[in-house]
């Protein structure tokens, strides 16, 4: 099926930083055109009357089900938050009450123009049925820790997940964080990555108290040196946080291949701190951008994500010019798709038909003077009007086209919600 898109502005993602108004034709997964008028037929034509067509944003980290957690642990530190609140709750959690919060926190991203997701949960398996039925793509990674002393079974569950494989669902070896692991889990996930040559996702220096603690205990080590000499990062992965790494750390990562997944709202939100950006861009880093989870930031949205990482640096460093809004466009898009090791991330010919239409006919976009600075420092979620994935409409107008209904969405992740306290008592 052949769709054409006329009449918008077409926002390529690429090293020019190009903006066009022209048209767009798609066909199965590809695009197949993006230039001025277009002559051809089409199956279906959408009259964009102006708006905005971008690359599809990708989430390089995130924990969707714990939308179902989301208000509900507030206004503490990450050590208090997490082992105050979030590990009793997760420790109650079951298969039913995740794909609930799934379902919710996929949703909230495919309406904010998200197509792409590296999750790291519980209940492995049943993010990758949900992610099956949305439509979307994603990494799936269980970023669980063995502090229930059951190291050998958590290794299968890394074994099994790694073998999740599927056109549109992959999956990762994962570990929760260097602080909350034995160092025989570690162990294990460095054996299989070693045996399996593929990359792991983790949380690396999110916390000052991590890092400090985390050099007291290893000898003067960063967490990223750490995780480094037990052969963690031979392969790459994904590196969320990073707020913490110094130059060394940064050269390391660059060097194997380890992408970072910035995650700037939450980092506020818990007062952990604000990552060196600039360093990383000037350390020719791969930066992507990730929501966390809704209990940490609250609200899944990739476009407050690159408001932040474009923003902080320049009041950190009293540098309005430190990170510009097509860097923080390409952080959420075309490095996102190649930190997560898929396709797009570009509009051009030949692309995959990875794109999201942003409206322009909303009071917090006009006037809209510079196309890339309005979708940045403008622009929010509420004006997706359409997320398309591999030439597929996932979201259109309020309406998701892989039958899922909202409102079902929102009531279940209620009565989940409600479930989870009656367990916490």
């Amino acid at each position: 099926m052949r769709t054409v898109f006329r009449n918008a502005r077409i926002v390529t993602a690429d090293d020019a930083d190009t903006v066009f108004e022209g048209d767009l034709a798609i066909d199965g997964d590809r695009i197949v055109y993006a230039g001025g008028e277009y002559a051809g037929a089409a199956d279906r034509t959408i009259e964009c009357g102006g708006d905005f067509l971008t690359p599809s944003l990708v989430d390089t980290h995130t924990h969707l089900a714990m939308t179902i957690m989301r208000n509900a642990a507030d206004d503490l530190k990450l050590r208090d938050w997490l082992y105050r609140r979030i590990f009793p709750m997760e420790d109650r959690l079951d298969e039913g009450l995740v794909r609930a919060g799934a379902r919710l926190g996929l949703a909230e991203l495919i309406r904010g123009g998200v197509t792409t997701v590296v999750d790291m949960y519980l209940y492995p398996e049943v993010m990758r049925e949900v992610l099956e039925e949305s439509g979307a793509e994603g990494v799936v990674c269980c970023g669980d820790n063995d502090a229930d002393g059951d190291t050998a079974g958590r290794l299968k569950r890394q074994e099994r997940v790694l073998g999740f494989s599927s056109d549109r669902v992959r999956g990762m070896l994962s570990f929760h964080g260097e602080y909350t692991c034995s160092e025989a889990y570690l162990d294990g996930i460095a054996a299989l990555s070693q045996e399996s040559r593929t990359g792991v996702a983790f949380h690396n220096s999110e916390t000052l108290e991590e890092a400090g603690t985390c050099s007291t205990k290893h000898n003067d080590l960063s967490p990223t040196m750490y995780l480094h000499s037990l052969g963690l990062l031979d392969y790459g992965g994904i590196a969320a946080h990073c707020v913490y790494c110094d130059k060394e750390d940064l050269a390391l990562l660059r060097q194997v291949g380890c992408a970072i997944s910035l995650n700037c709202s939450s980092n506020l939100k818990l007062g952990s701190g604000i990552p060196p950006i600039v360093t990383m861009k000037e350390r020719g880093n791969l930066i992507s951008l990730g929501t966390d989870s809704a209990a940490s930031n609250n609200r899944l949205d990739l476009f407050r994500e690159m408001y932040l990482a474009a923003t902080l640096p320049k009041g950190v460093l009293n540098a309005p010019e430190a990170i510009k809004a097509a860097e923080a466009i390409r952080f959420a898009t075309r490095n996102g798709a190649r930190a997560a090791g898929f396709e797009g991330g570009v509009l051009r010919e030949g692309a995959v038909a990875n794109l999201i239409r942003v409206s322009t006919d909303a009071l917090n976009i006009e006037p809209i003077g510079d196309p890339l600075s309005c979708l940045v420092y403008s622009a929010g979620a509420e004006n997706v009007r359409m997320t398309v994935c591999r030439g597929k409409i996932l979201y259109e107008d309020g309406k998701f086209a892989n039958g899922w209904d909202e409102k079902q969405i929102r009531r279940e992740a209620r009565e989940a919600a409600a479930e989870l306290r009656r367990r916490l008592g």
